[in-house]
């Protein structure tokens, strides 16, 4: 029987969140929520956090226009820390957020800086996974149960998937490319060696396994790679996805073990640098109206540090998420579902969202991993055609380091 951790805060939302407990009941769920401590907000903090490392199976977040109480000396509410510690475990988690145009009694929303607090968290919700609408009680548990429904009869892959992409556009977005003339609406970039470059750089993971300071060489990244290859051959997506997720976990312990940290990763994307002319190709892109996503099965850390404007670029990321405790120590890994194979799944999600075929996408990239993409756009640039591997599969090569050479290719009518 599943165990349904409902997280939200309280005196806004008391009904919705009966007609929620009713309807996990109904479902013959047993849920988890603040009720048992008494009804209020101000439950008590280490408790409920327990609770969801040791005794949840799945997650469910409902949030309005109130950010939730703030324990001495805390910087963040219960209700933000109890998703945080749910996103850390990789829980299975169903997020919920008020329609912004349904009426809200003001004396229940927030001002100042709780709402700028619960801006902040909204966001962080909707770069994780799809967020769910609400208005009534009614509306909101019908949502769950259809959710949840889906998943008890084993018909929820979609929880899988989701993993990895960390930014999208917000709901209700329409893409100029719909209007476009163009002959191509969408252009996906691979991240490693593509936009971000170095003096012998080749990929985030590498950086971190050669890094003398960690002791590891090639063959323990070797064997991880090849057990990942041999559970992924001839696997069904799922099977392949929770190859690629223990692959990530393996590695990520035995950086934990050398007491790795998030300063130490900084200090690694040191060298790196964006690819020359990036954000001027990328602005040129957008001015003609087209899509841009980043697909990379590489480390979200490198992306954040060397290319913080990322999303003012690209309206879609999908990479892997490292997770670090308050004092920056390495904790986990949210492993990407969208790569390898995974990169078309990626590719076909965001043409659903653009609303175009995969014949008037592009991709751009130079990996191994980049292969099964390469082979499904129409357009397949190798820019600067570094692995040979990717050799047989490229429509167009840019040998130069310059992402403006890549534009005459793209901007045709």
């Amino acid at each position: 029987m599943e165990r349904v951790f409902v997280s939200s805060t309280f005196v806004d939302l008391e009904r919705h969140r009966d007609a929620v407990l009713e309807v996990i009941r109904r479902l013959g769920a047993t849920t988890v929520a603040m009720e048992q401590f008494g009804a209020r907000d101000e439950r008590p903090k280490e408790e409920c956090l327990r609770i969801i490392r040791d005794e949840t199976d799945l997650f469910v977040g409902i949030y309005a226009h109130r950010y939730g109480s703030i324990p001495p000396g805390d910087e963040l509410s219960i209700t933000e820390q109890e998703y945080d510690a749910a996103f850390a475990r990789k829980l299975p988690r169903y997020v919920y957020q008020v329609d912004p145009s349904y009426r809200w009694s003001r004396k229940l929303v927030d001002e100042g800086p709780s709402a700028a607090k619960l801006k902040a968290l909204k966001e962080k919700l909707r770069n994780d996974r799809t967020v769910g609408r609400f208005t009534t009680p009614d509306s909101l548990a019908k949502g769950v149960a259809a959710d949840l429904g889906r998943r008890f009869r084993g018909g929820d892959d979609e929880e899988i998937e989701r993993h990895g992409l960390i930014h999208r556009p917000p709901v209700g977005w329409v893409s100029p490319a719909r209007g476009s003339p163009r002959r191509y609406k969408v252009v996906v970039f691979d991240l490693d060696g593509t936009l971000l470059r170095g003096d012998d750089f080749q990929f985030s993971w590498e950086a971190i396994w050669n890094w003398d300071r960690l002791g590891f060489g090639d063959r323990v990244q070797g064997e991880l790679k090849r057990e990942y290859m041999q559970r992924a051959r001839n696997a069904s997506p799922a099977e392949r996805i929770l190859a690629y997720q223990d692959w990530c976990d393996k590695a990520v312990a035995l950086f934990r073990k050398r007491g790795l940290t998030r300063a130490q990763l900084r200090g690694l994307a040191g060298p790196i640098h964006l690819t020359r002319h990036c954000r001027a190709a990328l602005t040129r892109l957008r001015q003609a109206g087209l899509a841009i996503a980043l697909v990379s099965g590489g480390i979200n850390t490198f992306l954040e540090d060397k290319f913080r404007d990322f999303r003012t670029f690209a309206d879609f990321a999908f990479i892997n998420q490292l997770t670090f405790a308050n004092d920056g120590s390495l904790q986990g890994v949210v492993a990407t579902a969208y790569d390898f194979q995974g990169k078309v799944d990626a590719l076909d999600l965001i043409c659903r969202e653009v609303g175009c075929e995969r014949s008037e996408a592009v991709f751009v990239g130079d990996q191994l991993n980049d292969d099964w993409i390469m082979l499904e756009a129409h357009l397949a640039i190798a820019y600067t055609d570094r692995d040979v591997s990717a050799r047989g599969t490229h429509n167009v090569v840019v040998k130069e380091d310059d992402l403006l050479r890549i534009l005459p290719h793209i901007l045709v009518e």
